[in-house]
Parts: structure tokens; C-alpha cells; sequence
């Protein structure tokens, strides 16, 4: 009995373990723009190190965020509430906050659900937005 329990805590262990990661690139033709790439799970353990990063860059001068969600597996509410949060203090320094490539239909539809299709601007590739800020 004791070797099963153990296997079972493992297990839930690594099921409650949330993964993610992001990559940040600055484009340099675009100096007030940062694309940032999220990968695997966007949950409330993710949250610190991704805020610190965006005021990081907002500190720099990036006004213009894009937020590549093509490898983008969860997010939860806590995760939008950092891109609703990040999305104020854009607009604020007349700045925006543009979503990209969002592949996980569950994904979407949590924004769907909670109406925030309509607040974010999305777009269906990066490179669409990149050549939208070249134009301004």
C-alpha cells in the first residue's frame, strides 16, 4: 500500500506542476515594440516573472506589446488579468497590446467566454501586427 501511495503523490505532483516559459525579442527597426512568445501553461506560478519582465521593458520604452500565443497551451484567469493589467498601462502610454496566433481553441475560448475577444486586438500571424506598427 505504501509504494502505491507514493506513486500516486508523485503523480500528482507532476500533474499539478505548471510549465512555462517565454522569449522575448525587440524588434530593432521597431524600437518601442517587444513581441513576447509564451509557451506551456500561463497560470498564478507564472505570473512573476513574466510581470517583472513587462515592466522591464516598459521601463525601456516598449509601448507597443505583442504576445505571440502560438505555443500558448492554458491560461488562467490570473494570466488574463496580467494582460488586461498590461494592456492599461499600454494604453495609458498610448501604446497596444496586440494577441497572435492563438492555437489552443481552449485558449480562446476562455477569452471568448469572459468577452475579451473583444477588448485584446488578435491577429492571426506576428508578422501581420510587425508590419502594422512599420506603417505608423
Amino acid at each position: 500500500m505504501g509504494k502505491l501511495v507514493e506513486r500516486l503523490v508523485f503523480w500528482v505532483a507532476v500533474i499539478s506542476m505548471s510549465i512555462f516559459a517565454f522569449e522575448d525579442h525587440l524588434p530593432e527597426s521597431l524600437p518601442s515594440v517587444a513581441v513576447l512568445r509564451l509557451i506551456g501553461n500561463l497560470d498564478s506560478s507564472a505570473l512573476p516573472k513574466l510581470e517583472k519582465r513587462i515592466q522591464e521593458l516598459l521601463e525601456q520604452g516598449q509601448i507597443h506589446f505583442i504576445f505571440n500565443c502560438s505555443r500558448l497551451e492554458f491560461i488562467s484567469s490570473s494570466g488574463l488579468g496580467l494582460l488586461l493589467d498590461t494592456l492599461g498601462k499600454v494604453e495609458r502610454k498610448e501604446g497596444s497590446l496586440c494577441l497572435t496566433e492563438i492555437s489552443q481553441p481552449e485558449v480562446y475560448d476562455a477569452m471568448n467566454l469572459l468577452g475579451l475577444t473583444e477588448v485584446f486586438s488578435i491577429y492571426d500571424f506576428e508578422s501581420h501586427v510587425l508590419e502594422q506598427l512599420k506603417e505608423r
